[in-house]
């Protein structure tokens, strides 16, 4: 028996990271997963923290942090609280589209509160705020699309153009 990876299961031919995914996925490609192409869709271009909108990536921090740290049972509960992830979703979504709104609703509601550990959602997230895909462009080697949105809470255009030209 031969050790597997899953790109050797599955052929790749490309690559395509969203969000904290676009940090993860430059990241991988900068170190060498082979793939054609690399597709970035709302790229972490600048450090979170020092976004638009900075104060809500501490907030959620300290979410985090408290879900991880409570005993189980109420740590659990408020990092799976409905209440709280709509309020996330609604901070989120920027679009007006009506069903647009209700399916990204839907797909908060559905997928953030499952996690497999407290203490991995925790690190995950820190991690997420504290790397951007600035580290890894140099390293980049193949043709890359960014896909930005104009009024990124995390990223500013502006930081996404300079990621472009990196």
């Amino acid at each position: 028996i031969y050790p597997l990876s899953l790109h050797d299961a599955l052929p790749i031919s490309v690559v395509l990271g969203h969000s904290f995914g676009s940090i993860v996925s430059s990241a991988a490609v900068a170190r060498g997963l082979a793939t054609p192409r690399l597709i970035l869709v709302n790229p972490i271009g600048a450090p979170a923290l020092e976004g638009p909108r900075g104060i809500l990536p501490r907030l959620a921090i300290f979410y985090y942090w408290a879900g991880a740290r409570l005993p189980k049972r109420l740590g659990d509960a408020l990092l799976r609280n409905g209440l709280i992830v709509r309020v996330t979703s609604i901070a989120m979504a920027k679009t007006k589209d009506r069903r647009l709104r209700a399916f990204i609703h839907d797909q908060h509601a559905t997928y953030f509160s499952r996690f497999a550990d407290r203490d991995t959602l925790h690190e995950a997230f820190v991690t997420s705020v504290s790397h951007d895909v600035r580290a890894a462009a140099a390293d980049i080697a193949v043709p890359t699309l960014l896909i930005a949105a104009e009024n990124d809470d995390i990223t500013p255009l502006s930081a996404q153009h300079a990621l472009q030209r990196m």
